[in-house]
């Protein structure tokens, strides 16, 4: 998946400045960029307190 945003971006960036300007894209990039982390914050479970072993078994949905 991160190659098809790393292609994506290197040809439509560009495109994106020249027709947008850039303080759209970056405003689109910022949007992305928040939806990740809030997806991120939902879907990750939390591992701080928990050794190595459960975290992995959390992590492969043993639990």
């Amino acid at each position: 998946m991160s190659r098809v945003g790393a292609a994506l971006g290197t040809f439509l960036l560009p495109m994106g400045l020249d027709r947008y300007g850039a303080r759209f894209v970056l405003f689109v990039g910022a949007a992305v960029l928040a939806l990740g982390a809030v997806v991120s914050h939902l879907l990750a479970p939390e591992t701080t307190d928990l050794e190595l072993a459960h975290a992995s078994r959390l992590a492969h949905g043993s639990e």
